[in-house]
């Protein structure tokens, strides 16, 4: 039976493992650990995994830079002034790093739940 949605969602927000919700998936702010502390799930289940998660990155830093565009530009009536300018170049260097960690635990939960993990996923325990 697949995992709800909440699952999901609780493990994207915490950014912990998708499969337990209680491993951490990350070492510092970039570093992707190689696998679950807690249940022994590999997070990144192949050479270059981790591509995928670059589209949601990219859309999400495109979606808030039209956001904040059409909000200063239109609804603010700044028109496309400096100002307009330096707060979007700011946001579109900015936005990417910190989005970097949610756009991985989004690529992982849609490969979690299309592929939902077997028994090759996971650390063998007491090896």
């Amino acid at each position: 039976m697949p995992l709800p949605l909440r699952h999901f969602v609780l493990g994207v927000i915490r950014l912990r493992c998708l499969v337990c919700l209680e491993g951490q998936v990350f070492d510092g702010f970039f570093e992707t650990r190689k696998r679950c502390g807690k249940c022994g799930y590999f997070f990144a289940r192949e050479s270059g995994y981790f591509l995928g998660s670059t589209f949601f990155g990219y859309g999400a830093t495109a979606a808030v830079a039209i956001g904040i565009w059409i909000v200063l530009g239109y609804i603010m009536d700044m028109g496309w002034s400096w100002i307009v300018l330096a707060v979007l170049v700011c946001v579109v260097s900015v936005f990417p790093l910190w989005f970097f960690r949610y756009s991985r635990m989004l690529w992982m939960a849609l490969d979690v739940y299309l592929n939902p993990p077997v028994q090759e996923d996971f650390e063998a325990r007491g090896r």
